[in-house]
């Protein structure tokens, strides 16, 4: 898997641009706001709550649940009402592993309960309506857009604990992969790090302790 690397300096050509961000209140999501708006872009966050602290420049926060198409509707239309244009989407919302496939939890009649869908209603569902909605408005303009995904790198790994996650990040990229010609698509894809004050374990010390409590 190839590494891509850069610096801040790279992204200067996006001044003046404006850039719709889901998940953009906190984690690679927030960094990445803070980021555009000090280069001079303009961004739309859609996040299900806003940042703890104020943003400087032009950044306008719009309450975005991804799972709901209705929702995305009112982000990308007032994005659009706003500024005139959409010129890069990054589609960032995510949430980590929910559902517990191993579970023998039963419900009052005594059957097995369904494992949550939430995992695959935001990091899948969310992301196919988001580019979905991306691609509607890029294509309006002479000079295209980009769309950027976050996915997990548990597309690598193989567990029946993370099936969901697995397949959700497998789909993303095929997602990712069948974009129009006109509109460049690219995946990131973010080891585990510190979010929200939070000092994470490492990739492999999770795999790990995941293993064991499967085991």
């Amino acid at each position: 898997m190839a590494e891509f690397v850069f610096e801040n300096k790279d992204l200067t050509p996006l001044k003046g641009n404006v850039i719709v961000v889901t998940g953009g209140s906190s984690g690679i999501g927030l960094a990445t706001v803070e980021l555009l708006l000090s280069i001079g872009a303009s961004v739309v966050n859609g996040d299900v709550q806003a940042p703890e602290k104020e943003m400087a420049g032009a950044y306008e926060f719009i309450k975005t649940d991804v799972t709901k198409w209705e929702e995305l509707l009112v982000l990308f239309n007032k994005a659009k009402e706003i500024h005139g244009r959409i010129d890069h989407v990054f589609a960032n919302s995510g949430i980590g592993p929910r559902a517990d496939y191993l579970s023998t939890q039963l419900d009052q009649a005594g059957n097995l309960m369904e494992p949550s869908s939430q995992n695959l209603d935001i990091n899948l569902k969310g992301v196919i309506n988001t580019s979905t909605l991306a691609i509607h408005h890029l294509r309006q303009q002479a000079e295209g857009g980009s769309i950027v995904i976050t996915k997990s790198a548990t597309v690598a790994r193989c567990a029946v604990y993370l099936m969901a996650d697995t397949t959700m990040n497998g789909q993303v990229v095929h997602v990712q992969r069948g974009k129009y010609a006109e509109v460049d698509t690219a995946v990131l894809i973010p080891a585990y790090r510190k979010i929200k004050g939070d000092d994470y374990p490492s990739e492999d010390e999770v795999f790990e302790r995941l293993a064991a409590a499967a085991a």
